[in-house]
Protein backbone atom coordinates (compact mmCIF):
# COMPACT_ATOMS: atom_id res chain seq x y z
CA UNK A 1 0.00 0.00 0.00
CA UNK A 2 1.58 3.29 -1.10
CA UNK A 3 -0.44 5.35 1.46
CA UNK A 4 0.78 8.57 -0.13
CA UNK A 5 4.12 8.22 1.65
CA UNK A 6 6.28 7.97 -1.43
CA UNK A 7 7.43 4.44 -0.71
CA UNK A 8 5.93 1.01 -0.42
CA UNK A 9 5.22 -0.29 3.07
CA UNK A 10 3.89 -3.66 4.10
CA UNK A 11 1.76 -4.69 7.05
CA UNK A 12 1.84 -8.28 8.23
CA UNK A 13 -1.41 -9.88 7.10
CA UNK A 14 -3.84 -12.41 8.55
CA UNK A 15 -5.98 -14.80 6.55
CA UNK A 16 -9.20 -13.60 8.22
CA UNK A 17 -11.44 -11.12 6.42
CA UNK A 18 -14.40 -8.90 7.34
CA UNK A 19 -15.36 -8.78 11.01
CA UNK A 20 -12.83 -11.46 11.93
CA UNK A 21 -10.07 -9.23 10.59
CA UNK A 22 -11.18 -6.31 12.78
CA UNK A 23 -9.69 -7.89 15.89
CA UNK A 24 -6.26 -7.64 14.24
CA UNK A 25 -6.61 -3.93 13.46
CA UNK A 26 -4.99 -1.54 15.93
CA UNK A 27 -7.14 0.62 18.20
CA UNK A 28 -6.20 4.24 17.49
CA UNK A 29 -6.76 6.40 20.57
CA UNK A 30 -7.15 10.15 20.77
CA UNK A 31 -4.80 11.47 23.46
CA UNK A 32 -7.05 14.20 24.74
CA UNK A 33 -6.84 17.17 27.09
CA UNK A 34 -10.09 19.00 27.77
CA UNK A 35 -10.26 22.25 25.84
CA UNK A 36 -7.72 21.15 23.22
CA UNK A 37 -8.03 19.84 19.69
CA UNK A 38 -10.59 17.05 19.55
CA UNK A 39 -13.31 18.64 21.68
CA UNK A 40 -15.61 18.94 18.65
CA UNK A 41 -15.56 15.19 18.14
CA UNK A 42 -16.07 14.43 21.81
CA UNK A 43 -19.02 16.77 22.17
CA UNK A 44 -20.77 15.07 19.25
CA UNK A 45 -19.81 17.56 16.58
CA UNK A 46 -19.25 16.70 12.97
CA UNK A 47 -15.62 15.73 13.45
CA UNK A 48 -13.61 14.89 10.36
CA UNK A 49 -12.31 11.92 8.43
CA UNK A 50 -13.64 8.36 8.20
CA UNK A 51 -14.51 8.03 11.90
CA UNK A 52 -17.82 9.81 11.44
CA UNK A 53 -18.44 8.27 8.05
CA UNK A 54 -18.56 4.95 9.93
CA UNK A 55 -20.80 6.37 12.64
CA UNK A 56 -18.16 5.67 15.27
CA UNK A 57 -17.03 7.46 18.41
CA UNK A 58 -13.40 7.97 19.39
CA UNK A 59 -11.46 5.81 21.80
CA UNK A 60 -9.46 7.93 24.24
CA UNK A 61 -6.18 7.96 26.12
CA UNK A 62 -6.37 10.20 29.18
CA UNK A 63 -3.42 11.20 31.33
CA UNK A 64 -3.75 10.83 35.09
CA UNK A 65 -2.06 14.23 35.23
CA UNK A 66 -5.11 15.72 33.46
CA UNK A 67 -7.71 13.38 34.93
CA UNK A 68 -9.70 15.94 36.94
CA UNK A 69 -11.16 17.88 33.97
CA UNK A 70 -11.90 14.61 32.16
CA UNK A 71 -13.86 13.23 35.11
CA UNK A 72 -15.73 16.51 35.38
CA UNK A 73 -16.81 16.56 31.72
CA UNK A 74 -16.89 12.94 30.54
CA UNK A 75 -20.67 12.67 30.96
CA UNK A 76 -20.88 15.25 28.14
CA UNK A 77 -18.52 13.37 25.83
CA UNK A 78 -19.26 10.94 23.04
CA UNK A 79 -16.62 8.19 23.19
CA UNK A 80 -16.61 4.41 23.19
CA UNK A 81 -13.97 3.66 25.84
CA UNK A 82 -10.78 5.04 27.35
CA UNK A 83 -7.43 4.04 28.84
CA UNK A 84 -5.42 5.85 31.51
CA UNK A 85 -1.80 6.84 31.12
CA UNK A 86 0.16 7.65 34.26
CA UNK A 87 1.07 11.16 33.13
CA UNK A 88 4.64 10.69 34.35
CA UNK A 89 6.13 12.53 31.37
CA UNK A 90 3.81 15.54 31.79
CA UNK A 91 4.48 15.64 35.53
CA UNK A 92 8.24 15.40 34.96
CA UNK A 93 8.18 18.32 32.52
CA UNK A 94 6.18 20.38 35.03
CA UNK A 95 8.45 19.57 37.97
CA UNK A 96 5.67 17.64 39.71
CA UNK A 97 5.68 14.21 41.38
CA UNK A 98 3.06 11.49 41.00
CA UNK A 99 2.59 9.37 44.11
CA UNK A 100 2.46 5.68 43.21
CA UNK A 101 -0.02 4.72 45.93
CA UNK A 102 -2.42 7.52 45.05
CA UNK A 103 -2.24 6.46 41.41
CA UNK A 104 -2.94 2.83 42.35
CA UNK A 105 -5.87 3.83 44.55
CA UNK A 106 -7.40 5.90 41.76
CA UNK A 107 -6.90 3.09 39.24
CA UNK A 108 -8.64 0.63 41.55
CA UNK A 109 -11.51 3.05 42.13
CA UNK A 110 -12.07 3.70 38.43
CA UNK A 111 -11.65 0.13 37.19
CA UNK A 112 -14.35 -0.90 39.65
CA UNK A 113 -16.76 1.98 38.94
CA UNK A 114 -16.28 2.80 35.25
CA UNK A 115 -16.71 -0.03 32.72
CA UNK A 116 -15.54 2.24 29.89
CA UNK A 117 -12.01 2.29 31.39
CA UNK A 118 -10.42 -0.69 29.63
CA UNK A 119 -6.65 -0.41 30.26
CA UNK A 120 -4.20 1.28 32.62
CA UNK A 121 -0.55 2.08 31.99
CA UNK A 122 2.04 1.65 34.70
CA UNK A 123 3.65 4.63 36.42
CA UNK A 124 6.99 5.29 34.73
CA UNK A 125 10.03 6.85 36.32
CA UNK A 126 11.51 9.46 33.99
CA UNK A 127 15.33 9.69 34.21
CA UNK A 128 16.78 13.09 35.07
CA UNK A 129 19.48 12.75 32.41
CA UNK A 130 20.58 10.37 29.68
CA UNK A 131 23.52 8.80 31.51
CA UNK A 132 23.36 4.98 31.21
CA UNK A 133 23.36 4.49 34.98
CA UNK A 134 20.48 6.97 35.42
CA UNK A 135 18.44 5.38 32.63
CA UNK A 136 19.09 1.92 34.09
CA UNK A 137 17.96 2.96 37.58
CA UNK A 138 14.81 4.60 36.21
CA UNK A 139 13.93 1.50 34.18
CA UNK A 140 14.41 -0.74 37.22
CA UNK A 141 12.13 1.45 39.36
CA UNK A 142 9.52 1.61 36.59
CA UNK A 143 9.36 -2.20 36.53
CA UNK A 144 9.06 -2.27 40.33
CA UNK A 145 6.15 0.17 40.07
CA UNK A 146 4.41 -2.13 37.59
CA UNK A 147 4.99 -5.14 39.83
CA UNK A 148 3.47 -3.27 42.77
CA UNK A 149 0.44 -2.23 40.74
CA UNK A 150 -0.23 -5.83 39.78
CA UNK A 151 0.32 -6.93 43.38
CA UNK A 152 -2.44 -4.54 44.46
CA UNK A 153 -4.81 -5.66 41.73
CA UNK A 154 -4.18 -3.17 38.90
CA UNK A 155 -3.29 -5.00 35.68
CA UNK A 156 -0.96 -2.27 34.46
CA UNK A 157 0.83 -2.14 31.11
CA UNK A 158 4.60 -1.51 31.44
CA UNK A 159 6.48 0.68 28.96
CA UNK A 160 9.81 0.00 27.29
CA UNK A 161 11.56 3.25 26.37
CA UNK A 162 14.11 3.84 23.66
CA UNK A 163 17.55 3.86 25.26
CA UNK A 164 16.78 1.24 27.91
CA UNK A 165 18.65 -2.05 27.91
CA UNK A 166 17.00 -4.77 25.82
CA UNK A 167 16.83 -7.00 28.90
CA UNK A 168 13.92 -4.87 30.14
CA UNK A 169 12.04 -5.43 26.89
CA UNK A 170 12.46 -9.19 27.13
CA UNK A 171 11.43 -9.20 30.81
CA UNK A 172 8.26 -7.21 30.09
CA UNK A 173 7.32 -9.38 27.13
CA UNK A 174 7.81 -12.49 29.25
CA UNK A 175 5.89 -11.36 32.33
CA UNK A 176 3.03 -9.20 31.04
CA UNK A 177 0.19 -9.81 28.54
CA UNK A 178 0.66 -6.44 26.85
CA UNK A 179 3.47 -3.88 26.77
CA UNK A 180 3.89 -0.33 25.52
CA UNK A 181 6.84 1.27 23.77
CA UNK A 182 7.71 4.95 23.95
CA UNK A 183 10.40 7.54 24.52
CA UNK A 184 10.42 8.51 20.85
CA UNK A 185 8.62 11.88 20.87
CA UNK A 186 11.70 13.79 19.67
CA UNK A 187 12.71 11.34 16.93
CA UNK A 188 12.36 12.45 13.33
CA UNK A 189 12.36 10.81 9.93
CA UNK A 190 12.77 7.05 9.87
CA UNK A 191 14.25 6.83 13.39
CA UNK A 192 10.92 6.18 15.09
CA UNK A 193 9.95 3.46 12.62
CA UNK A 194 13.35 1.77 12.87
CA UNK A 195 13.14 1.64 16.66
CA UNK A 196 9.63 0.16 16.60
CA UNK A 197 10.63 -2.29 13.88
CA UNK A 198 13.43 -3.66 16.06
CA UNK A 199 11.08 -4.05 19.04
CA UNK A 200 8.64 -6.07 16.93
CA UNK A 201 11.50 -8.16 15.56
CA UNK A 202 12.30 -9.22 19.12
CA UNK A 203 8.96 -9.79 20.85
CA UNK A 204 6.09 -9.92 18.32
CA UNK A 205 3.35 -11.35 18.44
CA UNK A 206 3.27 -9.81 21.94
CA UNK A 207 0.50 -7.21 22.14
CA UNK A 208 2.16 -3.79 21.82
CA UNK A 209 0.85 -0.25 22.31
CA UNK A 210 2.70 2.61 20.63
CA UNK A 211 2.77 5.76 22.74
CA UNK A 212 2.59 8.78 20.43
CA UNK A 213 2.80 6.53 17.37
CA UNK A 214 -0.35 7.16 15.36
CA UNK A 215 1.32 8.03 12.07
CA UNK A 216 0.00 6.34 8.95
CA UNK A 217 3.40 4.77 8.29
CA UNK A 218 3.55 3.10 11.70
CA UNK A 219 -0.08 1.95 11.75
CA UNK A 220 0.13 0.36 8.31
CA UNK A 221 3.72 -0.78 8.59
CA UNK A 222 3.71 -2.62 11.93
CA UNK A 223 1.13 -4.85 13.66
CA UNK A 224 0.43 -2.68 16.71
CA UNK A 225 -2.38 -3.79 19.03
CA UNK A 226 -3.12 -0.13 19.80
CA UNK A 227 -1.59 3.33 19.38
CA UNK A 228 -2.33 6.91 20.40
Amino acid sequence: NECGLGKEIVRLAHKETGREAEKFSPTVRLAHVDGAQGDGALYGGEGNGPLYDMGGAPALLVSYYYLEPFEKNKHLYRYRDWVMDSGAFSAHNSGKHIDLQKYIDKCLELTQSDPTLTEVFSLDVIPKDHKPTTVQAAAEQSLKNCEEMWRQGVQAIPTFHRGEDESFLYAMAKDYPKIAIGGVALLRGDQKFLFCEQVFARVWPKKIHGLGMASEELIYGLPFHSVD
